[in-house]
């Protein structure tokens, strides 16, 4: 658990050793579905140009969040938070996420992120610059590096 003292927001926390990227999630207190999460994705300038989270711990048929710093302005889809910066070492994401805890899964059947238990994540590090940075639909390269 990390609490993060500019957003007051505790966050079920997970860092790569090999990326250094901080990955964060937080659940409401009590969860019934549907429900939003917050996500918080911390990364090295020296070594990630884009991070991705996988909702539901794999690549397809869940819901992925990728973010990246553009240095221009904020051109969204989704909710973006106080403590969402750049400076010269480091990126943050910090969003709410409405929509990603409940989908569709490769079965056809809904399936729905269980707020009470242990859920596997996966993540996903680029190295390779985005398409078109201020664009939030931008191609990107296949990662370098990954897990769960």
């Amino acid at each position: 658990m990390v609490h993060d003292f500019l957003t007051g927001i505790t966050f079920s926390a997970y860092t790569s050793g090999y990326t250094g990227i901080a990955f964060g999630v937080a659940l409401p207190m009590n969860v019934s579905d549907p429900y939003d999460a917050i996500i918080s994705i911390t990364a090295p300038v020296s070594n990630t140009t884009w991070a991705g989270f996988a909702w539901g711990g794999t690549m397809v048929w869940n819901p992925l969040t990728v973010a990246w710093a553009n240095g221009l302005r904020r051109r969204v889809l989704y909710t973006l938070l106080k403590g969402t910066m750049v400076n010269s070492t480091h990126w943050t994401m910090i969003a709410k996420c409405s929509g990603c805890t409940s989908y569709q899964g490769n079965d056809g059947e809904q399936a729905v992120i269980n707020g009470t238990g242990i859920v596997q994540f996966a993540w996903a590090q680029g190295t390779s610059a985005v398409t078109t940075p201020p664009n939030n639909a931008s191609a990107f390269n296949v990662h370098q590096a990954f897990g769960k």
